[in-house]
């Protein structure tokens, strides 16, 4: 036994030795620090959309009906744009080309000229350029909403049938 304890003894000993002196030296491998930084960028552009357009619906035309057959309550568009981008929407057709038409029509008895307006008093005619009279406001990176109005003249002579046209609009920002 006293044999194996001679042998044994300087193994541990030197097992000891090298776990302490390996761990002293890990522990001053990295004991001291040091900091520095770093920077993130990005660029948010001005952007704009109108996320969802709306229908102008006029309702039943009366022929006989003497008044301008309007509609009262507009339609909404829903607008986003970027928080603090100042922004225009318009209509890109002139009034001349504001006709809705009938399924199959290409004469006068199945054109309905309307127009839009950017207020609700029918006072002021959306236009078709990016102008102060258009329907406006300030982004806030939200859906907003932007209200186009529209009137039909009284007493047009016009066919029965259901009329319809494309508005094309823009946004300016």
């Amino acid at each position: 036994m006293e044999y194996f304890l001679k042998l044994i003894i300087p193994s541990i000993k030197f097992f000891i030795f090298s776990f302490l002196a390996f761990s002293i030296y890990i522990e001053k491998g990295f004991s001291a620090t040091s900091t520095g930084s770093l920077t993130a960028n990005a660029s948010v552009v001005a952007a704009c959309s109108i996320a969802t357009g709306g229908v102008i619906d006029f309702g039943v035309y009366d022929v006989t009906d003497l008044s301008a057959k309007t509609a009262n309550t507009g339609t909404t568009l829903k607008v986003q744009c970027t928080k603090n981008t100042d922004w225009k929407v318009y209509s890109t057709q002139t009034d001349a080309t504001k006709i809705m038409i009938t399924a199959g029509g290409s004469t006068s008895e199945t054109q309905m000229p309307y127009l839009l307006y950017s207020n609700s008093g029918l006072t002021t005619l959306l236009p078709v350029t990016g102008t102060v009279d258009s329907v406006s406001g300030k982004g806030n990176g939200s859906l907003q909403n932007a209200t186009i109005y529209g009137k039909v003249a009284p007493g047009l002579n016009v066919v029965a049938g259901s009329y319809t046209q494309i508005i094309n609009l823009s946004i300016d920002y």
